[in-house]
C-alpha cells in the first residue's frame, strides 16, 4: 500500500463529523453534518459535507495528503 493509499483510506473511512471520525480525530462538525451522513443538495445525488479546514482525517492537509502533493 502506498503513502497515497494510505491517505485515501483514512480521508474516505471515516465521514466528516460520524461517531468513528470523531473518535480517530475528526474535528469536523457532527450536526451540520449529520453525524456522518451528509446532507443532500437540491438537484444532487451525493450528500455534502462541512469540512474543518483543519482537521487531521478531512482538512487541507488530509487533501494535499490524498493528492500526494504535501
Amino acid at each position: 500500500m502506498t503513502d497515497t493509499d494510505n491517505a485515501q483510506t483514512r480521508f474516505l473511512r471515516d465521514s466528516p463529523g460520524s461517531p468513528r471520525g470523531l473518535k480517530r480525530g475528526c474535528t469536523c462538525f457532527p450536526a451540520e453534518n449529520r453525524f456522518g451522513s451528509g446532507r443532500l443538495q437540491p438537484g444532487s445525488d451525493y450528500p455534502v459535507f462541512v469540512v474543518d479546514t483543519e482537521c487531521p482525517l478531512h482538512g487541507i492537509n488530509a487533501m494535499l495528503d490524498l493528492l500526494g502533493i504535501n
